[in-house]
């Protein structure tokens, strides 16, 4: 065996001489000879002839020169063409990687295991040389961004180190000349589903100082190639057959319909003959036995990965002439399927008797009825007569009496195949003629997928369509002159049509970003969404009542007001409806992020802003924590949407309509004084703008929250509610949350560099606001300065109370939409940039562009981290331990307030001591002279030992739940004396000395089944 070393060199002469000496000394495995292509890419340093001198010392080493720097790429596809080893390997002449990490990168190809092996920098490795931050962080977001549209787990796309199989990537076509080469070849070979693995290796980068090429214009780049090999499939040197099954392979409802047609008349022990890539294999898993067969080796490698751990599927070489090939099959199978490749076999009567023959006679004995031959051809190939092929009938498909029936498969072949076949068991309809009818469904099914695409035709100067070059497709008939382009303008109803399709477009990946956000994470960023979806689903069996006994040592068990009544109302349809409630809980919020998203480019379109849309899409581009609130299962995310509806009448100083919807607020949110606080600023910012002080409006929302309490269906304990919210952020502004007790990082302040970094995109715009004032000057509407005094509040705001975040976004979009409406009035940036300065408007809008790609990718991906590496509901299997051990309603420990939501989704058939904030087991401690809560903190921050007699007596429990992670922290845990009932990867249930105490002589209790 032979490995191909391929060496793309520019402009290194202090390095060739060097790299080369290791290269030529580096370890190989046994039997394993090496031969080394050095290509160089127009060096104009001396680098050329160094290697010429090399070359003519070392008979192993090959030198290759291109004229001119053409690039990585090119320099690689070079080689590649020259390779004549059985594995490739790629080396960069920098020596930043070490040859000495070959054996690790050619181990699982000798051992068969891989086709392509990437060296990853970022893998525990030996060593590695600390770079640049921000080059390692362009590495890690384009390495995410890669398997976010390739569906791989890679650490580094943009390692150097890929050791491949030479027979694949001979095949596959390199079209990059420069680094993107790294991200196009990892696209096509996940396209072309091949074994990639990934070993550590050991890396010593050199900084640009030293010489490094790489710049960030090639991150850029590599982005575009990235979106590139995802939306085009270029996956084989030539269009052949290989590429058309690849295109069919996402025929995802052909590839079913053809397999519904095959698997009724299949047994359990099938063969394939000319499998190709699959396609038609996964449809017709599981069997006992499956037997997938092909003569191309690029074929025959798809199909042994996709055998791989998959015991019962046999992959193997067989020609359909040779009977040799079917000697090992005999008796092992009792099906042959053989689809659309019987038109392709120069001999196919030898190929049919090869079929009934060599198979049909040895099927297993324990098998009963005839063997099945399935043979299928589509309806367009072969001559134009087609006649039926005298053939037995198909094993079970058949009408009453084995006459064939309509859902017979279709059998023709070429004239010279009509033979009569011999029959192992001859029936009474041995040699009834299989119907054609079908035939033409495979062609028409084909056909549908050509739709004939209009070309309009140019024009010239007279604004005359011109004539079409010969060759080029037609278009649209252009029968009378058109108009100059410098005068044709859209018709009146072709605006609203484009920004309604923008929108929609808008929506549907809005939606695909959230659902993946919503459903591509096991557990949930914020746990109190367990609460939300278990008490919606619970709330019509309970009602308007004030019980809430699952908190039994907070005033919530007998004084419960459900501040978010609205909220739980809507999203009682999705909770009860699903298969589990927190699935309908995450499709409920996901229709409300695609309302939020509807109603602000709503609120814009209806305030005369040019491009709303695309002002809407900025929502998107403001950051991961923000993606992250209003992906959130809280209450919030309707607020936001109230939000934008009490702005749009804000807008229109609507007071009626801005009351109700205050009132709206009191019925869905914790903080009902919102739209309150936002009403406010937005007065003064119209006082300052010239108008007269509006009072109606703040007066109105206020007046909306406070009615809307007072007649609030649990008033009036919804104002002990409003009360307690009042507390916990008085405590959070003093910082005093800390030390008394844990209230949740919502109350907490950002920092200015915190601030900075989750919110890059509004930093600048908001350091761009004086600009925008300097430009604007008193073009600015009063409606426009009040949306930005409500937002500069509410950012200020967002400074002290992180969690107001999800507020100050949108208001800022909308004021930042607004200022652009005002100071574009009365000025034609298509007239006076993008036709004058046509060049300047593409750089501009493709910067803009690019920028909020970045900040949005930036966002997405700090999301997707954030929610990816959540844990599941750890307390479920506990919960079920608790529901057969423990009685219904019995109180259970629980030391830590925020395991409540998830205990209470699980674990609802029995009570706890406190949950979703301790401030309420404070008051009852005030109410009722007790210590609770002061005890159990003190036992939580370890400051007083645990004392399960303790709190067995204080709470009337028997047992104790904790997080596994938490029950570490107690070394008291690890005593005898006590016991654990319970025990998983998520958590552990203790005994305490309650009313039966634990076993004697504390051994642990039988953890039970």
């Amino acid at each position: 065996m032979k490995l191909s070393i391929l060496i793309p060199v520019y402009n290194e002469r202090y390095l060739a001489a060097e790299l080369l000496r290791r290269v030529l000394a580096a370890p190989l495995p046994e039997g394993l000879e090496r031969e080394v292509i050095v290509v160089d890419d127009g060096s104009t340093d001396g680098t050329r002839e160094i290697l010429e001198a090399l070359a003519r010392e070392r008979p192993e080493v090959q030198y290759v020169p291109h004229p001119m720097n053409r690039g990585k790429g090119a320099a690689i596809r070079t080689a590649i063409g020259r390779a004549r080893g059985d594995f490739c390997l790629f080396q960069d002449a920098d020596l930043e990687y070490d040859p000495a990490d070959y054996p690790k990168l050619l181990e699982p190809l000798l051992e068969g295991k891989a086709d392509a092996v990437y060296g990853s920098r970022y893998m525990p490795g030996p060593r590695r040389r600390v770079l640049s931050y921000w080059h390692t962080k362009m590495n890690r977001t384009l390495t995410a961004l890669s398997n976010f549209f390739t569906d791989l787990d890679l650490t580094d796309v943009e390692t150097c180190y890929k050791a491949i199989r030479t027979e694949v990537l001979k095949t596959i076509p390199i079209r990059r000349n420069d680094f993107g080469i790294e991200v196009e070849l990892t696209a096509k070979l996940a396209k072309r589903n091949v074994r990639i693995y990934e070993v550590p290796i050991s890396y010593d980068g050199r900084t640009y100082a030293e010489g490094k090429k790489i710049t960030w214009r090639d991150g850029y780049r590599a982005l575009y190639v990235i979106l590139k090999y995802w939306l085009i499939d270029d996956l084989y040197d030539e269009r052949t057959g290989h590429q058309i099954l690849a295109d069919l392979s996402r025929a995802h409802r052909f590839n079913r319909w053809m397999a519904q047609r095959v698997r009724p008349h299949l047994g359990h022990r099938v063969l394939e003959i000319g499998a190709g890539i699959g396609n038609l294999t996964a449809q017709l898993l599981p069997r006992e036995r499956y037997v997938a067969s092909d003569l191309d080796d690029l074929h025959l490698d798809v199909l042994r990965n996709l055998a791989l751990r998959r015991k019962q599927i046999e992959v193997l070489r067989i020609d359909a002439q040779r009977k040799e090939d079917f000697a090992s099959l005999r008796g092992r199978i009792d099906s042959i399927v053989c689809l659309n490749v019987l038109e392709h076999i120069p001999n196919a009567s030898t190929a049919l008797g090869n079929f009934f023959r060599r198979v049909g006679a040895g099927r297993p004995p324990d098998r009963t009825g005839p063997a099945r031959r399935v043979a299928l051809l589509p309806a367009r190939q072969g001559p134009r007569t087609r006649q039926t092929l005298p053939a037995p009938r198909i094993g079970r498909g058949t009408g009453s009496g084995g006459v064939p029936g309509r859902d017979h498969l279709p059998l023709q072949s070429h004239r010279r195949a009509g033979l009569a076949v011999e029959r192992e068991d001859p029936a009474p309809h041995a040699h009834g003629q299989i119907p054609v009818e079908g035939l033409r469904q495979f062609g028409l099914a084909l056909a549908a997928h050509r739709f004939p695409v209009p070309v309009a035709r140019p024009l010239d100067r007279r604004g005359r369509a011109q004539a079409r070059r010969p060759g080029a497709p037609k278009g649209r008939r252009v029968s009378e002159p058109a108009a100059p382009r410098a005068e044709a303008e859209p018709a009146w109803w072709q605006r609203p049509r484009a920004e309604r399709a923008a929108a929609a477009l808008l929506l549907l990946y809005a939606a695909a970003l959230f659902a993946q956000m919503q459903f591509g994470a096991h557990g949930l960023y914020e746990r109190d969404g367990y609460f939300h979806a278990r008490f919606a689903q619970q709330f019509p069996s309970f009602g308007l009542t004030r019980q809430f006994p699952w908190t039994q040592f907070s005033t919530w068990k007998d004084q419960f007001a459900d501040k978010e009544f609205l909220f739980h109302l809507l999203m009682v349809p999705f909770a009860r409806l699903a298969a589990e409630p927190l699935t309908g809980a995450k499709t409920f919020i996901l229709c409300l992020d695609l309302a939020v998203c509807a109603a602000l480019w709503q609120v814009l379109r209806r305030t005369g802003v040019r491009g709303a849309v695309c002002f809407a899409a900025l929502l998107l581009c403001m950051g991961g924590p923000f993606l992250i609130r209003i992906a959130m299962i809280r209450s919030h995310v309707l607020s936001i949407l109230l939000t934008l509806v009490g702005v749009h009448f804000l807008l229109r100083r609507d007071w009626k309509w801005t009351g109700l919807v205050g009132f709206a607020f009191a019925w869905s949110y914790t903080v009902p004084l919102v739209l309150a606080l936002i009403a406010a600023p937005f007065a003064v910012g119209r006082w300052i703008g010239g108008e007269r002080f509006d009072w109606r409006c703040p007066a109105a929302a206020l007046g909306g929250a406070l009615l809307g309490m007072a007649v609030h269906p649990y008033t009036p304990l919804t104002l002990e509610v409003l009360r307690t919210i009042a507390e916990i952020l008085f405590m959070g502004a003093q910082g005093k949350a800390s030390a008394a007790l844990e209230l949740g990082k919502e109350i907490y302040p950002y920092s200015t560099r915190s601030f900075l970094l989750a919110f890059p995109l509004l930093t600048l715009l908001l350091l761009a606001l004086p600009l925008a004032g300097w430009r604007l000057g008193k073009r600015a509407k009063p409606e426009t300065l009040g949306a930005l005094a409500a937002a500069l509040a509410w950012i200020a705001m967002t400074l002290v109370f992180s969690r107001f975040m999800e507020y100050a976004v949108p208001l800022f979009v909308v004021a930042l939409a607004l200022l652009a409406r005002d100071a574009l009035e009365g000025f034609d940036l298509r007239e006076e940039f993008v036709r004058k300065h046509p060049w300047a408007a593409r750089a501009v809008g493709a910067g803009l562009l690019l920028a909020l790609a970045g900040f949005h990718i930036q966002g997405v991906l700090f999301a997707l981290d954030s929610m990816r590496e959540l844990p599941p509901a750890r307390f479920k299997k506990a919960s079920e331990w608790m529901a057969a051990h423990l009685d219904p309603g019995e109180t259970v420990v629980n030391l830590w307030w925020d395991d409540f939501p998830e205990l209470y989704y699980d674990g609802y058939r029995q009570h706890y001591l406190v949950g979703l904030d301790p401030t309420f087991m404070q008051r009852r401690d005030r109410q009722e002279g007790t210590d609770c809560a002061r005890l159990l903190e003190e036992i939580r921050t370890r400051r007083r030992p645990l004392d399960g007699p303790l709190l067995a007596r204080t709470f009337g429990a028997r047992y104790m739940i904790l997080r596994a992670e938490v029950a570490g922290a107690y070394p008291e845990l690890t005593d005898r004396t006590w016991g654990y009932v319970y025990k998983d990867d998520w958590a552990a249930i203790y005994a305490l000395d309650g009313p039966e105490g634990p076993p004697a002589g504390g051994a642990p209790r039988d953890p039970g089944p």
